[in-house]
């Protein structure tokens, strides 16, 4: 007699990726992860999650620190200077309210 496959449940498969149901679904949808349908029943195989976890590992490239860009300030106006909505609106309006 041959030996059964083990198939995961959705419930198992997203515990051992370390995902929640909703996100193992959307890989699903998006077509990331495989997975077997029997009926209405979707599950998972092992070598399957496995595959999804091996293709999902990436290597972060080291950063090249530039220096920080200098902050821009508005222009016409100082830093501190506070004006308050009049006086900014008789200045659009060219000084008639």
């Amino acid at each position: 007699m041959g030996v059964e496959p083990i198939l995961w449940t959705e419930a198992e498969a997203a515990a051992n990726l370390r995902v929640c149901t909703k996100t193992l679904r959307g890989f699903r949808r998006r077509g990331l992860i495989r997975y077997v349908a029997l009926g209405r029943k979707i599950l998972y195989r092992p070598e399957d999650c496995a595959a999804f976890t091996a293709a999902s590992c990436r290597v972060e490239e080291p950063a090249i620190h530039a220096p920080p860009r200098p902050r821009r300030r508005p222009s016409g106006r100082k830093a501190g200077n506070v004006v308050s909505f009049t006086e900014r609106r008789k200045a659009r309006l060219g000084g008639s309210l």
